[in-house]
């Protein structure tokens, strides 16, 4: 099946952008978030409405990059693995293939060699519907507290680890409560 042209356009826009960034990345777009952790910096960078990239500073020089062309809500760091890395973790909006509806989802990356963005669990979804996620550094490894609609005006707060691949549940954090309650 040949590629139609809306798609080559999304090739080449989006091979414009990590050529872009690569080079410098400070006529890109707008930094609107940060992370420091140690010798490392993860910025986000707003392209577009949609386009975003993840840029890897360590000790001040870019040494890579990472485009999510997806609305993006968060950006958190924490080592999750207890490896003296952080992890990145970032709050995208989209559908994923068994999960069609247009959602917040949570991605997690690694920092391979401390150098290089790869990612280590894009995850269609956590228990129930995901509104928020915080990571809480308070252990090594650091954890993930989520906010989770259960349905029927209700929700939950729960606590989750990385575990080999992806999230595993640890614990509810509060009982379940009204979700006008709720706060991201």
């Amino acid at each position: 099946m040949r590629p139609t042209r809306l798609q080559h356009g999304l090739v080449a826009c989006a091979a414009l952008a990590l050529a872009s960034c690569m080079t410098g990345c400070t006529d890109g777009g707008k930094s609107i978030a940060t992370c420091r952790e140690g010798a490392w910096r993860i910025s986000l960078e707003q392209r577009t409405d949609s386009l975003h990239a993840l840029l890897l500073y360590v000790k001040g020089e870019l040494t890579d990059s990472f485009l999510l062309p997806w609305p993006v809500y968060r950006l958190e760091c924490g080592d999750l693995t207890g490896d003296g890395i952080p992890e990145v973790c970032v709050g995208v909006v989209k559908p994923t293939r068994y999960h069609p509806r247009e959602e917040r989802r949570l991605f997690i990356f690694h920092l391979f060699e401390g150098r290089y963005i790869r990612p280590l669990w894009l995850g269609s979804r956590v228990g129930n519907t995901l509104l928020d996620f915080h990571v809480c550094r308070d252990s090594t490894p650091a954890c993930i507290h989520t906010t989770e609609y259960l349905g029927n005006g209700k929700g939950i707060r729960r606590e989750y680890f990385h575990r080999g691949f992806g999230l595993q549940y640890r614990k509810d954090l509060t009982d379940t409560i009204r979700t006008r309650d709720l706060r991201p």
